[in-house]
């Protein structure tokens, strides 16, 4: 008696069956079943939002906490004369004065502000640009 290897027609009957299987009408309803079982619900409960909060735990805008987070990047990494225009500010117009920061108007009022206060810091155009250089990063769109 030869000795025949029978795994080949043992892996073919086994993917007929699964093949039968799946194509019976049970397997459908089963497939359908399930996939409603892990749909959501119309009636589902609403999901719950993060929200950033300031120190006051009053709620701030998504897009006001990205800005100031791009700001305060952009200002980590400050050029030399923007840096010489940050000290400039800081020094200058702190001598009179609490520093404003220049968001608090729009930008057309600041630089009304800006030209205005020139001569009462005592800076000369050079100065007066490199400080308008490095307000305009509270405007950087």
């Amino acid at each position: 008696m030869k000795n025949k290897n029978i795994t080949p027609y043992v892996v073919v009957a086994f993917f007929g069956l699964v093949i039968l299987a799946c194509s019976s009408p049970k397997a459908k309803v089963a497939s359908a079943v399930s996939y409603e079982k892990i749909t959501v619900s119309p009636a589902a409960p609403p999901k719950l939002e993060m929200v950033a909060l300031d120190e006051k735990g009053q709620i701030i805008s998504v897009d006001e906490k990205v800005k100031q987070k791009i700001l305060s990047n952009r200002m980590a990494m400050l050029t030399d004369a923007e840096s010489k225009g940050k000290e400039l500010y800081t020094t200058r117009c702190a001598e009179c004065h609490d520093l404003p920061t220049p968001t608090q108007y729009k930008e057309t009022r600041w630089a009304v502000i800006m030209q205005s206060m020139k001569d009462k810091a005592k800076l000369d155009d050079k100065e007066f640009s490199l400080v308008q250089l490095y307000t305009s990063i509270y405007f950087e769109k």
